[in-house]
Protein backbone atom coordinates (compact mmCIF):
# COMPACT_ATOMS: atom_id res chain seq x y z
CA UNK A 1 0.00 0.00 0.00
CA UNK A 2 1.46 3.37 -1.00
CA UNK A 3 0.61 5.97 1.22
CA UNK A 4 0.16 10.22 0.03
CA UNK A 5 -0.17 13.35 1.46
CA UNK A 6 -2.16 15.69 -1.44
CA UNK A 7 -3.57 18.99 -2.07
CA UNK A 8 -7.41 19.06 -3.23
CA UNK A 9 -9.12 22.71 -3.20
CA UNK A 10 -6.56 24.37 -1.05
CA UNK A 11 -7.05 21.39 1.61
CA UNK A 12 -4.71 18.70 2.69
CA UNK A 13 -5.76 15.18 2.89
CA UNK A 14 -3.72 11.84 3.20
CA UNK A 15 -5.18 8.54 1.32
CA UNK A 16 -3.69 5.63 -0.70
CA UNK A 17 -3.81 4.41 -4.26
CA UNK A 18 -6.28 2.49 -4.87
CA UNK A 19 -6.54 2.00 -9.15
CA UNK A 20 -4.94 4.58 -10.45
CA UNK A 21 -7.05 6.87 -8.14
CA UNK A 22 -5.77 8.19 -4.79
CA UNK A 23 -8.55 7.21 -1.79
CA UNK A 24 -9.15 10.03 0.42
CA UNK A 25 -8.36 7.62 3.81
CA UNK A 26 -10.71 9.31 6.48
CA UNK A 27 -13.88 10.03 3.94
CA UNK A 28 -13.51 6.37 2.54
CA UNK A 29 -13.31 4.89 5.63
CA UNK A 30 -16.40 6.80 7.31
CA UNK A 31 -18.10 5.52 4.41
CA UNK A 32 -17.15 2.30 5.15
CA UNK A 33 -18.15 2.25 8.37
CA UNK A 34 -21.63 3.99 7.69
CA UNK A 35 -21.81 0.88 5.76
CA UNK A 36 -20.57 -2.16 7.33
CA UNK A 37 -21.31 -0.88 10.84
CA UNK A 38 -18.10 -0.51 13.16
CA UNK A 39 -17.36 -4.08 15.10
CA UNK A 40 -15.12 -4.08 18.35
CA UNK A 41 -11.39 -3.16 18.05
CA UNK A 42 -12.33 -0.85 14.97
CA UNK A 43 -11.24 2.84 15.00
CA UNK A 44 -13.92 5.20 15.31
CA UNK A 45 -12.81 7.63 12.65
CA UNK A 46 -9.41 7.48 10.71
CA UNK A 47 -7.40 11.19 11.89
CA UNK A 48 -7.26 14.34 9.38
CA UNK A 49 -4.09 14.43 8.69
CA UNK A 50 -0.84 12.02 7.96
CA UNK A 51 1.55 12.52 11.30
CA UNK A 52 -1.31 11.90 13.22
CA UNK A 53 -2.92 9.16 11.38
CA UNK A 54 0.93 7.30 11.36
CA UNK A 55 1.12 7.69 14.84
CA UNK A 56 -2.00 4.90 15.64
CA UNK A 57 0.66 2.41 14.17
CA UNK A 58 -0.78 -0.55 13.11
CA UNK A 59 -4.61 -0.14 13.94
CA UNK A 60 -4.57 2.80 11.53
CA UNK A 61 -2.86 0.74 8.85
CA UNK A 62 -4.92 -2.09 9.36
CA UNK A 63 -7.56 -0.02 8.96
CA UNK A 64 -6.33 1.93 6.16
CA UNK A 65 -6.08 -1.50 3.87
CA UNK A 66 -9.20 -2.36 4.99
CA UNK A 67 -10.28 1.06 3.36
CA UNK A 68 -8.73 0.30 -0.11
CA UNK A 69 -10.01 -2.98 0.00
CA UNK A 70 -13.55 -1.50 0.23
CA UNK A 71 -13.29 1.25 -2.29
CA UNK A 72 -11.49 -1.45 -4.88
CA UNK A 73 -15.11 -3.13 -5.12
CA UNK A 74 -16.82 0.76 -6.25
CA UNK A 75 -19.03 1.01 -3.62
CA UNK A 76 -22.15 3.65 -3.77
CA UNK A 77 -21.11 6.75 -1.69
CA UNK A 78 -23.74 8.62 0.25
CA UNK A 79 -24.39 11.68 -2.23
CA UNK A 80 -22.24 14.44 -2.40
CA UNK A 81 -19.48 12.64 -0.86
CA UNK A 82 -16.40 12.40 -2.92
CA UNK A 83 -13.23 9.66 -1.68
CA UNK A 84 -11.61 9.09 -4.74
CA UNK A 85 -9.15 11.61 -6.91
CA UNK A 86 -7.41 11.11 -10.02
CA UNK A 87 -3.87 12.21 -9.91
CA UNK A 88 -4.18 14.47 -12.65
CA UNK A 89 -6.97 16.66 -10.07
CA UNK A 90 -4.44 16.96 -6.79
CA UNK A 91 -1.03 18.31 -6.25
CA UNK A 92 0.87 15.44 -4.53
CA UNK A 93 3.05 17.12 -1.12
CA UNK A 94 5.40 15.47 0.90
CA UNK A 95 4.54 12.09 2.28
CA UNK A 96 5.01 13.14 5.65
CA UNK A 97 4.74 17.15 6.49
CA UNK A 98 7.48 18.05 9.37
CA UNK A 99 8.75 15.27 10.22
CA UNK A 100 10.19 15.15 14.02
CA UNK A 101 13.43 14.56 12.83
CA UNK A 102 15.70 13.65 9.68
CA UNK A 103 18.40 11.17 10.75
CA UNK A 104 21.86 11.50 8.23
CA UNK A 105 24.38 9.09 8.32
CA UNK A 106 28.26 9.90 7.19
CA UNK A 107 28.95 6.68 6.05
CA UNK A 108 27.11 6.41 2.75
CA UNK A 109 29.85 5.18 0.87
CA UNK A 110 33.18 3.07 1.26
CA UNK A 111 35.43 5.85 0.79
CA UNK A 112 33.49 8.07 3.85
CA UNK A 113 33.86 4.82 5.86
CA UNK A 114 37.63 4.58 5.71
CA UNK A 115 38.36 8.54 6.03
Amino acid sequence: MRLFTFEVNRQSKHGAECGGQLVDLPVAYAAMLAARGSKPGMLNALPPDMLAFLRLGEPALAAARDTVTFMARRPALPVGVRATYLFDEVKLLAPVPRPGKILCSGINYKSHAEE
